[in-house]
């Protein structure tokens, strides 16, 4: 099983949607996961590292919903 589908059941975020992004011990950035087929062990990361998930369509979501307001008429 691939990392994002693995990450997909602990995030929520869809498997299509995934930005992965890897930081250092120091919370320096190291890489992006961005090779579906790739596996792990073919990037630079060293044990203590930290992955930041960012589903892209809910983010996109929430930056239209504040776009949007409802007013709500009384009658």
């Amino acid at each position: 099983m691939c990392v994002k589908a693995k990450l997909e059941l602990v995030t929520g975020a869809a498997y299509n949607n995934m930005i992965i992004e890897v930081y250092g011990k120091d919370d320096q950035f190291v890489c992006h996961l961005d090779d579906n087929n790739a596996l792990i062990g073919s990037y630079p990361i060293d044990d203590g590292a930290r992955l930041h998930v960012t589903d892209h369509i809910a983010l996109l979501c929430v930056l239209f919903s504040d776009h949007f307001v409802v007013i709500k008429l009384h009658y």
